[in-house]
């Protein structure tokens, strides 16, 4: 015990013998001492180690914190490493580019350049030409010669939404690589004009005949047709790997092996196989 701790301590024992009425004037002279005493001085950190304990959160929200910056950072380092616009690379011959946008159809000539494309963009290729559309997840669409293509809904998942791919063929034929989808809600849909051919993730070819006929072979995986006839209450049947469907306005949809009816024929003259009874999706 330091030596004014002990001259306060013999002035406490004074105090409680003084009188009653004696107390105040004691109150003050202790009070009086009690101030002379020197203050304690702040080490050095002090300062910063006590603003941190009032201002800092708690460790816990702290490591939360710093995981939801990591995450963000992964996710932000992935998506700039796949392309969030369709890509297409021209093969042989020249495709015609035209858009929703005001602005005049160009042409592009074969090239190994990679062509950017958005939402709306159409593309022509003629009877001599070819073409590759990459998508995002390493999905891709071949575009054989005379085919009509428009990119109706083109985008990539996110943490905010799903991916949802929609694209019409006016004419012509291609041939479609898709990567599994994750989730029900994602989307994968190739509109012909006589059909609608649903993916969560295949290999298939798909040809305009007609604009009443159009010709599916599922080469990987199980492809879902829909036929775009009123009439019949747009029937859909699923087409395995190895099978094929001639959708026809009018005519009942029937699977068939591609073997039976000739590889990507497209037709069934001169061939009646038993059809495949598929199991219709709800």
């Amino acid at each position: 015990m330091t030596r004014r701790d002990t001259h306060v301590e013999h002035m406490l024992r004074d105090l409680a013998a003084e009188p009653v009425l004696a107390r105040d004037e004691f109150k003050q002279r202790l009070v009086a001492t009690l101030q002379q005493q020197p203050r304690r001085t702040r080490q050095p950190g002090e300062a910063l180690l006590s603003w941190i304990r009032t201002r800092w959160p708690r460790p816990a929200v702290c490591w939360g914190l710093i995981a939801a910056v990591l995450v963000l950072a992964l996710v932000g380092i992935l998506t700039s490493r796949t392309p969030q616009r369709p890509l297409l690379t021209i093969h042989q011959g020249a495709a015609q580019i035209s858009s929703q946008r005001p602005a005049a159809p160009r042409v592009q000539k074969s090239s190994e350049d990679l062509i950017s494309l958005t939402e709306g963009d159409h593309i022509a290729l003629d009877e001599e030409s070819t073409a590759s559309l990459h998508l995002f997840n390493e999905s891709q669409i071949e575009l054989l010669p005379g085919t009509q293509l428009t990119i109706t809904t083109a985008r990539p998942r996110s943490l905010w939404r799903a991916q949802t791919v929609y694209m019409q063929v006016k004419t012509g034929e291609v041939q479609v690589q898709v990567t599994p989808l994750r989730s029900e809600n994602e989307r994968f849909e190739v509109d012909l004009p006589a059909a609608l051919v649903s993916v969560r993730g295949t290999a298939f070819r798909a040809r305009v005949i007609s604009p009443h006929h159009t010709y599916v072979a599922t080469d990987e995986g199980v492809v879902l047709v829909t036929l775009h006839d009123p009439a019949q209450g747009n029937p859909m049947v699923q087409v395995p790997a190895g099978h094929q469907v001639d959708a026809i306005v009018g005519q009942p949809l029937e699977v068939h092996p591609q073997e039976t009816a000739g590889r990507g024929t497209g037709t069934r003259e001169n061939n009646h196989p038993t059809p495949v009874r598929p199991t219709a999706l709800p």
